[in-house]
């Protein structure tokens, strides 16, 4: 290992006293039940590194420690840990706080069903040990642990027994699940240490004097490998592209996997929205590390990625469209609100259909490899990767480049530097429908206007340029967070008018496409009318913003956050 108990971590808030008791806590808890329970006995080594790390990620982000403690664990090379070893602990980092839900930690995805199961014992004594420190005073002890029929049973001493046994149970959800015996305490007189023995117990002393000798004879070199790791927490830009790329992408994996759950749920259409952004997140950061990985690396991922935000994308054009129809329905007299039926019908089909191949995407064999295989890639030692570029030796580039792409549709946006106005809006008419590579219904382009449609697709493609240069600099909001935010307001206000615009291109499109009575036909159109009316007021609103990105302000600003990094 490359740790010892004395400071592999200097930096003051990081409080080893507390990780050194709850790695003793553990130790005892493991050695109660290893035999019951058939645990191997590496597995209490790597108990102690991960309840010798679990808060290491502390003095970087509080809230998020146990994440950021999973990557320091991920982007480290532990000595004397494998690939699944190394992987184990992150999860035990990962899971010694907030509600576990394994399938959304990378780290856990990357692992065989074997190693799983061990991970999640593991994870539950960490939790309950994490607990008997809650004070963080290292005054509880445990007395006596046993397992008896009820359950197991921990005596505990201490002035902050009650408050620390009570947060062990309440960390012992887990625990609970994995185990037949669930976890009691009982504190008090029947728990006090006899007259003139020790605090400590003897099974934890035990534990403790196996602990130290092995992890105290590591080199001081060893630890300087961690430490610079609990460090960072100001200069990212000056961290590696390689890291900094593998934990945007875990942390964006890991939105992936959690929304996942609520899709498959699906009550609530945020669901959708939430894991198909994961999905341009994840495509936006794939390019943006190409300068340290090779192509061939990611290649694997990009097709299905791609697969998956498509059929997100099938769905959620539904969801929206039905959000704005029942919108626009709300205000309508009772009586004039059947005439619409058709529209809604359409709609509510096509998104059952939708969300039916969505749902045999998410449940096929390939896209569960592609999980396996892509929480691997991001959770295995980074080999073949360049170790040596920094963020700031290329994001200034990047950042420019991605600004550049996206004025590149000044003329499609702004009229002052375009010549040819955008087209007027043409009253649409049912039309033959032909149907998109995308699955998008579109009408036939013979009765189409190509004039319109070429700027609704320009628009469109702005858009797309804008989340690219937005999605680069959200990589740098936590260490610049006031700049960021400043630069990013512009571009968000830009895709949201720029989205509803091409939310009407679709509208249009789709109602062409419907089989409607005389009756149907004239409130559809009234419907479009009314969102044509929206579109001039979007498309005013989007060169106002666009005038803010495109100013010599802006660029000001973007030079100031390149120079500071």
């Amino acid at each position: 290992m490359i740790m010892t108990t004395e400071s592999p971590f200097t930096h003051p808030q990081v409080d080893m006293s507390h990780m050194r008791s709850v790695a003793g806590h553990a130790l005892t808890l493991f050695d109660t039940v290893r035999r019951p329970y058939d645990l191997p006995r590496r597995a209490r080594d790597l108990l102690e590194v991960g309840a010798l790390l679990h808060d290491v990620g502390f003095p970087i982000d509080p809230l998020q420690h146990h994440l950021i403690g999973r990557d320091i664990v991920l982007d480290s090379d532990i000595s004397g840990l494998d690939e699944n070893e190394r992987a184990i602990v992150a999860c035990l980092v990962a899971f010694h706080r907030k509600k576990v839900r394994p399938d959304e930690e990378p780290a856990y995805v990357r692992l065989g069903k074997k190693d799983q199961h061990l991970a999640l014992c593991l994870a539950s004594l960490l939790r309950v040990a994490d607990g008997l420190d809650y004070s963080h005073t290292q005054t509880t002890h445990i007395r006596t642990c046993e397992i008896r029929r009820q359950g197991v049973v921990l005596h505990l001493f201490g002035p902050h027994a009650e408050e620390d046994g009570a947060r062990a149970l309440k960390k012992a959800d887990l625990w609970n699940k994995i185990f037949q015996h669930p976890v009691e305490v009982t504190t008090g007189a029947m728990a006090e240490p006899p007259a003139g023995e020790p605090a400590p117990d003897r099974e934890e002393h035990r534990a403790d004097v196996q602990t130290q000798p092995r992890l105290q004879s590591q080199t001081q070199a060893d630890d300087a490998d961690l430490n610079h790791w609990s460090l960072i927490t100001e200069r990212s830009s000056a961290r590696t592209l390689a890291e900094t790329g593998r934990r945007l992408l875990r942390t964006h994996f890991q939105e992936l996997l959690t929304m996942e759950r609520e899709v498959r749920k699906d009550t609530d259409i945020e669901g959708v929205h939430d894991m198909r952004v994961a999905t341009r997140r994840l495509r936006a950061v794939l390019p943006a590390i190409k300068p340290v990985v090779s192509a061939q690396a990611l290649r694997p991922f990009q097709k299905p990625i791609r697969k998956i935000a498509r059929s997100l994308g099938e769905v959620r054009d539904c969801d929206v469209f039905l959000d704005l129809v029942r919108h626009y329905l709300e205000p309508l007299p009772a009586e004039q609100r059947p005439a619409m039926a058709p529209l809604v019908t359409a709609l509510q089909r096509d998104r059952a259909a939708a969300y039916q191949h969505l749902l045999v995407v998410l449940d096929s064999t390939g896209y569960e490899i592609f999980k396996r295989d892509f929480a691997r890639f991001l959770t295995d030692r980074a080999e073949g990767w360049n170790p040596r570029l920094r963020v700031c030796d290329v994001v200034g580039s990047i950042i420019w480049q991605r600004y550049e792409a996206l004025r590149a549709y000044e003329t499609a946006i702004d009229t002052d530097h375009n010549h040819s106005p955008i087209a007027p809006i043409a009253p649409a008419a049912p039309t033959d429908s032909a149907e998109s590579a995308n699955g998008v219904i579109y009408p036939d382009p013979d009765q189409a206007n190509p004039a319109r449609d070429d700027d609704d697709a320009a628009l469109h493609e702005a858009r797309i340029a804008g989340k690219h240069l937005r999605y680069v600099l959200e990589m740098l909001s936590a260490q610049h967070g006031e700049l960021v935010d400043r630069l990013l307001a512009p571009i968000k206000a830009l895709q949201s008018s720029l989205g509803s615009i091409q939310d009407i291109a679709v509208a249009k499109a789709y109602v062409a496409t419907l089989e409607t009575t005389k009756e149907e036909q004239e409130a559809l159109d009234q419907y479009i009318r009314c969102r044509e009316a929206e579109r001039v007021h979007l498309l005013e609103e989007s060169r106002q913003h666009w005038k803010e990105l495109m100013s010599e302000g802006y660029r000001h600003a973007l030079a100031e956050l390149v120079v500071r990094l």
